[in-house]
């Protein structure tokens, strides 16, 4: 699996690839940020991981610039480590969070979950899934409104809105949907889960204040409704 490493020490950078590289990956190196969205592009990595090792360099900004063209799994380390900085990684597209620092097995162990995830639903096995009026097209990652209009998603949205929609009116646990859609449970795992909806919600209800759609059972979990007069937060 090509994987693409980005980081501002070249040291961290040397340690990251020899890891994966031992874990079986194939691992791409840029400290540039320049070549490194090229590289995006013209390399198509499996997982791109990003490794910050001082403010210097926005992060995010890059989180973003790969999020608007491509949907690939990406893994943010960083040692920022308060709970609005995570939060803000995740609003922008980041589907895994490492702590700095960290161990070799952690760094290994969370690529290999991210693609393991990302291979685990073949989309020429699923068909599209319509739900309420939305229609989920799995092959081109896209929600498709009422209204005609088309939602692109990211991988981490489009999992959560394929294990809810292929379970409508039914409430799915918040750990169900960690183990479903991250590979994994552990610290943090509700704040994950409840960010992941916000973002969603943002992307496909009319008043995401208000959702239609994807609701919260308080306590348990959510549930994708199929009726049109849902409202729950």
């Amino acid at each position: 699996m090509k994987t693409l490493i980005f980081g501002d020490d070249r040291d961290q950078l040397e340690f990251d690839a020899f890891v994966l590289r031992q874990a079986g990956l194939q691992p791409l190196v840029t400290s540039s940020e320049e070549k490194f969205l090229g590289m995006c592009i013209e390399e198509t990595p499996d997982l791109v991981v990003l490794d910050a090792s001082s403010r210097e360099v926005d992060f995010l900004a890059l989180v973003a610039g790969v999020r608007s063209d491509s949907a690939v799994p990406i893994l943010l380390a960083s040692p920022q480590s308060d709970e609005e900085y995570v939060l803000r990684a995740l609003d922008h597209g980041v589907d895994d969070y490492l702590p700095k620092p960290f161990g070799p097995s952690m760094l290994a162990a969370r690529a290999r979950t991210l693609l393991r995830r990302s291979q685990s639903m073949p989309l020429s096995a699923m068909g599209p899934v319509t739900v309420g009026g939305l229609t989920l097209d799995p092959e081109a990652h896209v929600l498709l409104t009422p209204e005609g209009s088309s939602v692109r998603l990211t991988n981490m949205e489009f999992r959560l809105l394929y294990l809810l929609m292929k379970n409508p009116d039914r409430v799915i646990p918040t750990e169900t949907i960690v183990e479903r859609v991250w590979g994994y449970g552990g610290k943090g795992e509700v704040t994950l889960v409840k960010n992941l909806v916000s973002r969603v919600r943002r992307k496909v209800e009319p008043d995401h204040a208000h959702p239609r759609y994807v609701t919260t059972i308080p306590g348990i979990g959510y549930v994708f409704s199929s009726s049109e007069e849902a409202d729950g937060t």
